[in-house]
């Protein structure tokens, strides 16, 4: 990625980004609705991942009604939606804020695990709750996660800023098979994980953590080779 995040191709995504900020400053559940609106819009003008997903649920729960799994489906895209505004006040929401609309359990094995002097990791699936769920984290402990560097480069730059801010450092994806990543591992401190199915295939990469769960999350769209 060599371009300027300020060029001019970029100022439809900066664009985006104002009105994303503003609906993250709107109340949570306006902010719900919203979210539910964006994920249905997505499903109607998604023919493909539409398909993928209505596959991917008939291969796998077979024994579910087809109006079961076009329930499923449906949810899936609306907490995809959702996602969009969590993320959004996952960069620019308050901690204040944050914690009046979540709480966090089981906090004192995380504890118990850094107690022991070296550094801990912790894996997540990719949910639609990442990035949400480690901006609540950090409200109550601190660690590290790795980044990914986003092909859209205004994207790229306000992400990358969000997430140096909110968790300290935003270690490289490469660094995954580097000793930065075991040097790390043997520091006092924590670094969230995610794996999705192509980065097991392939080879790993980390991100954020859920904050709830959902029924269905971003590898329901995923195609299967």
């Amino acid at each position: 990625m060599h371009t300027h995040p300020y060029s001019i191709r970029y100022w439809p995504t900066w664009m985006a980004i104002a009105v994303l900020w503003c609906l993250s400053q709107l109340p949570f559940s306006w902010q719900l609705g919203i979210g539910h609106f964006i994920g249905r819009t997505f499903q109607l003008f998604a023919p493909r991942r539409r398909s993928i997903a209505a596959v991917n649920l008939s291969l796998c729960l077979p024994e579910l009604p087809a109006s079961e799994r076009d329930r499923i489906l449906a949810g899936q895209f609306v907490s995809m939606g959702i996602g969009v505004l969590e993320m959004a006040m996952s960069w620019w929401a308050s901690a204040r804020r944050l914690k009046r609309l979540a709480h966090v359990e089981g906090l004192q094995h995380l504890q118990a695990a850094l107690d022991r002097g070296k550094g801990v990791i912790l894996l997540s699936a990719h949910f639609t709750t990442l990035e949400i769920g480690g901006r609540l984290l950090a409200l109550h402990t601190p660690f590290h996660v790795m980044y990914r560097e986003h092909k859209n480069a205004a994207f790229d730059r306000v992400m990358k800023s969000a997430r140096i801010r909110h968790f300290g450092k935003a270690i490289p994806r490469g660094d995954l098979q580097t000793h930065s990543l075991l040097r790390h591992d043997q520091e006092s401190s924590a670094l969230l994980a995610r794996f999705s199915k192509d980065q097991l295939r392939h080879g790993p990469g980390i991100r954020r953590l859920q904050s709830r769960p959902r029924k269905a999350d971003n590898e329901l769209l995923t195609e299967s080779p």
